[in-house]
């Protein structure tokens, strides 16, 4: 098994998660490391929290030029069935583009990671304005879910 030197997101396939033990990374990287780990399905997200993951990458939410093998895309009815699983912080990622931050949010995510949308944009601030803005009321929607959704407590 190879150990990293950094606390980067790991996916679900980069990882071997024996049943005997919880979050080798924790060890190598101290408390005080933020563990994230790519869950794609309800199962994954589960694992990932027993291991010991402090947020889960989920995705990809949509088509998306940036990964080769992000996978089908889950849409947004699959992230919000990851995200009802588990009480970890859930990241949307994979194609997220003006006009498709907002639904992650109010389908419960704590945030989205956005690259194409941003990076090739001629202006980054511009690009990433409407996204932040967007996520307020679906963000408010989010937390009444939660609150009635008793696998979040």
């Amino acid at each position: 098994m190879t150990m990293l030197a950094s606390p980067p997101p790991l996916g679900a396939a980069s990882i071997l998660v024996p049943t005997t033990w919880r979050c080798p990374r924790r060890a190598l990287l101290g408390p005080d490391a933020l563990i994230g780990f790519s869950a794609g399905t309800p199962a994954e997200a589960r694992d990932a929290e027993w291991a010991g993951a402090d947020y889960l990458g989920t995705g990809a939410a949509y088509g998306t030029s940036s990964k080769a093998d992000a996978g089908t895309p889950i849409g947004v009815d699959g992230l919000e069935r990851v995200i009802h699983v588990t009480r970890l912080p859930v990241v949307a990622i994979g194609g997220i583009a003006p006009g498709r931050a907002a639904p992650c949010i109010a389908a419960g995510a704590a945030g989205v990671a956005v690259i194409t949308a941003v990076t090739l944009a001629a202006d980054v601030e511009d690009a990433a304005r409407p996204m932040r803005r967007g996520g307020g009321g679906a963000r408010r929607a989010a937390r009444a879910r939660s609150r009635a959704c008793p696998q979040r407590r």
